[in-house]
């Protein structure tokens, strides 16, 4: 709790932070628009896209009126900074309660409490780009992870009805946990590991094909993301489809093997209809509430984005996903057959979650994973808790401090994006990295993994689960 005030502080501390819009951004124009004047803002049209992260702006519209707070620029950031602050000091509760459901001892705890707050995602940007909602997101991560572990229905309930007008995808995660049944054990048999297989390789066949005819039409989505590199881009899609075929056969297993074993007994309860309800109002409400039409970001463009993203460099995604998110992910890759088993024991509608997380993941805007991904990591840290030396612990715990970038000065990143000093804040955001910090970052994560691999943290993990 000590750490995450002091994150918090620094929030307000730091003189670094991003000078378009008057601070508060580019995407943060519209959101401190709202905050400003909320009702003004809203009247001159909000589209859906907006209308789905609209809360956080609200809150602190009323809360500088409540304060008499004048709603400056500068007042707005600071209040955006501060409910940043909060949140975090919140999400610090938070971590220590699912440790403790999780039976974790004090490396668990430590190593999961680094995958959750040092890394970029949350020691650097909510300070340098406070008027966004994506530290709003990550609460709702794990909340929703603590409400699933300790399946409190009315807590996810309320959680997934407010996520619905702060993330765009938090309404689908608290949907996929408060439908998929809670009393249903599975595992996984030849039949299910078949089944999971053969449907993965159906996806990830839909992926190539989708992807390479997305590529050949040249179409690039977002004039301003960089380029793919072509004469590389079939062993992009090649490294994309292997990823994903490798990564989401787990999950698909288990998958197969919890709807054999659901029966209609499993949902014929009345929490069913009760979250059928609580879903289809906030959804009429969020229709209501959109009173411009058009959207920046309608489902077919995340996915052309997402799927161009994905081979824009040989495993760009990864690597940004690793600068985002910390080493961390370094961990994951090297014990993912377990911790998607430890996800799995936990619930069919974590199974479901896990292979959201999976497909979004291939876009390398790696913040589309703010509210899924603290609902990873406890799972991460339970299984290498305890297999981890002080020396191991404390390299892994430098290691994700410096590539939080905390310390990194960006400034004020200008034009041309591609080129530095813009890059000091573009590298660490996928679609706008360039090649050049593409190659510098991803050689500093191979030397990274060496590091890793001659200390010995590889080797520490747990030893392969069962079944597979």
């Amino acid at each position: 709790m000590a750490a995450v005030v002091l994150i918090a502080a620094w929030y307000l501390l730091t003189s670094d932070g991003i000078p378009a819009g008057n601070g508060m951004g580019w995407d943060g124009v519209i959101y401190g628009g709202l905050a400003q004047d909320f009702p003004g803002r809203y009247h001159a049209g909000v589209t859906s896209y907006y209308v789905s992260r609209l809360f956080p702006s609200f809150l602190i519209y009323w809360a500088l009126r409540l304060f008499g707070v004048a709603r400056t620029a500068p007042h707005v950031v600071t209040a955006f900074r501060v409910m940043n602050g909060l949140l975090v000091i919140a999400g610090g509760g938070l971590w220590i309660r699912i440790a403790r459901d999780l039976r974790l001892g004090v490396s668990g705890r430590i190593l999961g409490f680094t995958g959750l707050f040092l890394n970029l995602a949350i020691a650097k940007m909510p300070a340098f780009y406070p008027v966004l909602t994506d530290v709003p997101a990550f609460f709702l991560g794990l909340c929703m992870l603590l409400a699933a572990l300790e399946r409190r229905f009315v807590l996810l309930l309320v959680v997934t009805a407010i996520g619905r007008f702060v993330w765009p995808t938090a309404v689908f995660v608290g949907g996929l946990l408060l439908l998929a049944p809670r009393d249903v054990v599975a595992a996984v048999d030849r039949r299910a590991r078949a089944f999971g297989v053969a449907g993965t390789l159906a996806l990830v066949i839909v992926f190539v094909a989708f992807t390479a005819q997305l590529v050949s039409g040249n179409l690039r989505i977002w004039g301003s993301i960089t380029d793919l590199v072509r004469p590389v881009w079939p062993l992009s899609l090649a490294l994309a489809a292997c990823y994903l075929a490798l990564t989401l056969m787990y999950p698909a297993s288990w998958a197969f093997a919890y709807m054999r074993k659901v029966r209609i007994r499993h949902v014929a309860n009345v929490r069913t209809p009760v979250t059928l309800a609580v879903l289809a109002g906030v959804s009429f409400l969020a229709a209501r509430l959109t009173n411009a039409s058009g959207s920046e970001m309608p489902m077919d463009m995340i996915i052309k984005l997402t799927c161009w993203t994905s081979v824009t460099m040989p495993l760009q995604f990864l690597v940004a996903h690793v600068l985002y998110f910390g080493p961390i992910v370094l961990l994951l890759v090297a014990s993912w057959p377990n911790v998607q088993a430890r996800v799995a024991k936990a619930g069919f509608g974590l199974v479901l979650t896990l292979g959201l997380t999976l497909a979004l993941s291939l876009n390398s805007e790696s913040r589309y994973l703010s509210n899924l991904w603290p609902m990873l990591v406890p799972f991460l840290a339970q299984d290498w808790d305890g297999r981890l030396s002080p020396g191991q612990l404390g390299l892994f715990v430098s290691a994700s401090l410096l590539f939080s970038k905390v310390w990194l000065l960006i400034g004020a990143p200008a034009d041309p994006l591609g080129e530095y000093p813009a890059q000091l804040y573009f590298m660490n955001q996928g679609p706008w990295m360039s090649g050049f910090s593409y190659a510098v970052q991803g050689g500093a994560l191979l030397a990274l993994a060496s590091l890793f691999h001659a200390a010995g943290l590889f080797a520490a993990r747990t030893k392969p689960a069962e079944n597979w």
